[in-house]
């Protein structure tokens, strides 16, 4: 498992495991600390079965990421799609009052198995090639929420 190798500061008494927290439904309470440190516009959700009842190889990662962005003035919102899709995985799309919102696979997908974890990995794997890809393309994006789910190692 590769876990953010940067050293990171930890803001909470007790960086307990994400696993033990959600198996004590306490995934709100993981959800609204972890926001607590990101800017306004990121966001963080937990997405794993109820009731979640892991395996002995199970492991938690985050691969996907949701954007809400406006569509652009001179494009279509399938130009705009199928420019995600040439950096990220879109996976689902809808549009509504001029705005788009995409399921994407991110470019990266680490595990994290602590909140300090979830955070590294926003700001420092998951974040930037997002930020660059907005600002390259000139997109004006309103919402970015990463997502934790689980999977088999």
């Amino acid at each position: 498992m590769t876990y953010p190798t940067n050293a990171f500061k930890s803001y909470w008494l007790s960086d307990g495991s994400l696993m033990d927290y959600i198996l004590n439904g306490q995934t709100e309470w993981l959800e609204s600390e972890i926001m607590k440190q990101l800017s306004p516009s990121l966001g963080f959700s937990i997405q794993v079965a109820e009731p979640f009842i892991p395996s002995d190889s199970a492991a938690l990662f985050m691969p996907f990421a949701k954007v809400v962005l406006a569509i652009p003035s001179n494009a279509s919102a399938t130009e705009t799609i199928n420019l995600f899709n040439q950096t990220f995985q879109v996976l689902e799309c809808s549009e509504q009052d001029g705005y788009l919102t995409l399921l994407c696979m991110s470019p990266e997908g680490p595990y994290a198995a602590t909140l300090s974890h979830v955070v590294a990995n926003i700001r420092e794997l998951l974040c930037p090639p997002f930020m660059h890809f907005f600002n390259k393309h000139d997109l004006e994006w309103q919402c970015l929420t990463f997502i934790l789910t689980d999977t088999e190692l």
